[in-house]
């Protein structure tokens, strides 16, 4: 059996570009007509591995209605500077209603 793996804070934000501290883990929204997203969070390194998925299943967590059109777009890690933040873009903006996020980062 596998063990749990927990970060000491995770973050829940949508309002933009997400504030969380110093999450190592948590959830944000790219807004509609948005491409991108700022995560600031002091958690990033130069050398963390960053990973993001979307979850349209985190409305109730993030008090939003997500995006739940299954569409071809992929968030892309486009940049981050060291203890401060990271950058998800998308390809195409939502049109409706935003699209929401987990990340997790490995130092």
């Amino acid at each position: 059996e596998a063990p749990l793996y927990a970060t000491t804070t995770n973050c829940a934000d949508s309002a933009g570009d997400a504030a969380c501290g110093a999450a190592p883990a948590g959830a944000f929204v790219i807004d509609a007509g948005d491409t991108n997203t700022v995560v600031s969070t002091t958690a990033v390194t130069a050398n963390s591995q960053i990973f993001v998925q979307e979850d349209s299943s985190l409305g109730t967590r993030l008090s939003v209605t997500c995006n739940t059109t299954q569409l071809d777009i992929n968030p892309v890690v486009t940049a981050r500077t060291a203890a401060t933040s990271f950058t998800v873009t998308l390809s195409a903006a939502p049109i409706t209603n935003l699209r929401c996020y987990n990340y997790w980062i490995a130092n």
